[in-house]
């Protein structure tokens, strides 16, 4: 089988690791060359399986592409395109939206809205539908070209095909949502990672510090990734591997540094970094109803994460920790797998998460995971080759059954209908009581408003209380 450590690659000649340094001619230096960048063999085999591999991850963009096209944003995707629009038009982020809840403060990570406003800067509002798309063939490339010590050419395919036949990653891909973002900064960190302890210095700690700042900066979970940067140094200074704990220190301050700023700019505007707090009765009473409401059971929530994350991968990361573990593999990659685990596990205790977060999971698990594997599996090519072989032909049928992914998500024809019907009836300026909030501002361009906890919204719970309709319509005149 594969050998000690696999995952985390032997240090450099003349690198020091700890007290010891090798020779430029050791066994050790031998190793590293070989696998430095996860460099494999080349011959005909291996590189029909490169051009089948990338030929379906073609296919798969493709089919993808055309799917986001007759895309109709629906819900959140509403309020995404608003805002890139918004800054597109004003080149700053915005403080607060009366569009929304009468008056919704700005609070959400705003790397997505940027990039968003970019793309509506380069070609129009229509290339929002295709940004995703976009993100998720550089979140193939990246598995297939970031070099990573440790990581093969077969490690990679089998990682580029779990990523292809993930439902989740594909219905994110046609979705205007932050995921796809996420997921794509969540493997470049993993992947940076692994060469910043590898070949620890200044440029590998800047550089994987600003994938971490921009992961920070692109979905609220990414908080966890400081967090491993400081557990990671600590445990790199108790064992006295001084340039690999300073490498990672660099990475931490480089990460605050560059999303800080934004954490910051909320707390002082808003009372805290993340969401503002909620500060009155009815606040709590509106948190704690939408917690009943949008929270999953446990047991739901899990079978749900099955499905999304795909047949192959929860498994293979199971497998592939496991190994690890009953070979006496304490290293980077057995770690992140068992966060990786442990954080779907925990996922549930969070309230209102729902299995979309997992895509960046999703996507860590399949490259970890396929790193163990090939490992495990050693010189037993023919196995890594029929594993490929399987994935591929599983592929193909996946992307060709791969229809209607936005089936149920658009804006259906009568609410567009309902929506033209409000900008034709209320005046400019005026202010909707909608539960389809950013839809209703996004098509008809009238503000609307709903009771919400985390805005000044709560109060208007008092309207879905009151009975009495002399003092309903008062209500209405007072908060609407």
């Amino acid at each position: 089988m594969g050998s000690k450590g696999a995952g985390v690659p032997r240090p450099r000649a003349g690198e020091v690791r700890g007290s010891r340094r090798l020779p430029a001619g050791s066994p050790d230096k031998k190793n590293e060359a070989a696998n430095s960048g996860g460099r494999e063999p080349s011959d005909p085999l291996s590189l029909l399986l490169d051009i089948l591999v990338l030929g379906l991850a073609t296919f798969h963009l493709v089919a993808l592409w055309r799917q986001a096209s007759p895309a109709a944003f629906a819900s959140d995707e509403c309020f995404h395109a608003f805002l890139s629009e918004w800054i597109a038009g004003r080149g700053r982020l915005p403080r607060e939206l009366p569009e929304f809840y009468s008056g919704l403060p700005y609070f959400y990570p705003p790397l997505f809205h940027l990039l968003g406003a970019g793309a509506i800067k380069l070609s129009g509002l229509a290339s929002l539908k295709y940004l995703n798309v976009i993100l998720a063939g550089a979140l193939v490339a990246t598995l297939y070209t970031l070099p990573g010590p440790g990581i093969s050419r077969s490690a990679r395919r089998i990682a580029v095909l779990l990523c292809l036949v993930s439902p989740a990653l594909s219905l994110y891909a046609v979705r205007f949502y932050a995921e796809t973002l996420a997921t794509l900064l969540a493997v470049v960190v993993v992947m940076l990672l692994m060469r910043a302890r590898a070949r620890p210095g200044l440029r590998e700690g800047v550089l994987l510090g600003v994938a971490v700042g921009a992961a920070l900066l692109a979905k609220q979970p990414a908080a966890v990734l400081p967090v491993l940067l400081a557990g990671l140094a600590f445990i790199d200074i108790a064992r006295g591997r001084r340039l690999v704990a300073t490498t990672m220190i660099t990475a931490l301050v480089t990460g605050l540094v560059v999303a800080l700023p934004f954490f910051v700019r909320n707390a002082l505007l808003f009372g805290s970094p993340f969401y503002p707090p909620i500060t009155n009765n009815a606040q709590v009473a509106l948190d704690a109803m939408n917690t009943r409401l949008f929270s999953l059971p446990a047991p739901m929530f899990y079978r749900n994460a099955l499905i999304v994350m795909g047949p192959f991968v929860p498994w293979l990361a199971a497998a592939a920790l496991a190994w690890n573990l009953s070979r006496g593999r304490f290293n980077l990659v057995t770690g992140v797998l068992g966060g990786c685990v442990a954080f779907t596990l925990l996922a549930p205790l969070v309230p209102r998460f729902q299995p979309r977060p997992l895509n960046p999971v999703t996507a860590m698990m399949a490259l970890l995971g396929s790193v163990v594997l090939i490992d495990a599996l050693g010189s037993r090519r023919r196995m890594a080759f029929a594993a490929q072989t399987i994935l591929i032909v599983w592929g193909v049928v996946f992307v060709a059954r791969m229809t209607g992914l936005r089936s149920g998500l658009d804006a259906s024809p009568a609410d567009r209908e309902a929506y033209r019907a409000i900008a034709g009836h209320v005046p400019a300026g005026g202010t909707v009581l909608s539960r389809s909030t950013y839809d209703t501002y996004y098509y008809a361009r009238r503000n609307a408003t709903w009771p919400v906890p985390w805005g000044g919204t709560a109060g208007q719970l008092e309207l879905f209380t009151e009975r009495d309709p002399d003092r309903f319509f008062a209500a209405l005149d007072r908060l609407i």
